[in-house]
């Protein structure tokens, strides 16, 4: 009976330890760049990821920047997606989650989450 106990606590540690792996507070380097799209929505504006800040750049040129709390990464069943939840706060220590989709094809674009139809490339440096 004891070895059954060992057991479910030595799973339950392994399944604690592969979730852990998945999160991470450093954006990794596959998002890590200035993106843009050529939807007409969003003229003038774009998304900047660094290894610790998530960075928006509006219409009219006000930007505003967030420190990443943490990421969240999955694969996407059937993909060669990744889905990405980036959680950042405000200055308010606020939450908040954006979540991405990444696919590596071509360079790499980003899908918003609620917005899946655009596509967002990353800027050449």
């Amino acid at each position: 009976m004891k070895l059954k106990k060992l057991d479910i606590l030595l799973a339950v540690f392994i399944v604690f330890a592969a979730h852990s792996c998945m999160q991470t507070t450093q954006v990794p380097d596959e998002l890590i760049g200035v993106w843009k799209t050529t939807d007409s929505e969003y003229t003038g504006t774009f998304l900047e990821l660094t290894a610790e800040k998530i960075v928006i750049g509006k219409k009219g040129g006000e930007v505003d920047a967030y420190t990443i709390k943490k990421i969240r990464r999955e694969k996407v069943k059937g993909s060669e997606e990744l889905y990405f939840i980036i959680t950042y706060m405000d200055l308010g220590e606020k939450e908040y989650k954006f979540p991405v989709y990444f696919n590596p094809a071509d360079g790499g674009t980003i899908r918003w989450a609620n917005r899946p139809k655009i596509i967002w490339t990353r800027e050449q440096k």
